[in-house]
């Protein structure tokens, strides 16, 4: 049996610079942010086009 790791929660004091970093770091662009939450993923390609990023989207 496998499994697969596609989530992750931070509590930090700042999450607006952490997505900065790890959006840097991972290649990555914040999907949806407010109210002190922040989410992020791969960046969003146009229909049709493939990119083989650090983890795809399922």
């Amino acid at each position: 049996m496998s499994s697969r790791f596609t989530e992750l929660a931070i509590d930090c004091a700042d999450p607006e610079s952490l997505a900065q970093f790890w959006c840097a770091v991972l290649d990555y662009e914040v999907q949806e942010s407010g109210d002190g939450l922040v989410s992020l993923g791969p960046r969003l390609e146009a229909e049709g086009a493939s990119r083989p990023g650090p983890c795809r989207r399922r």
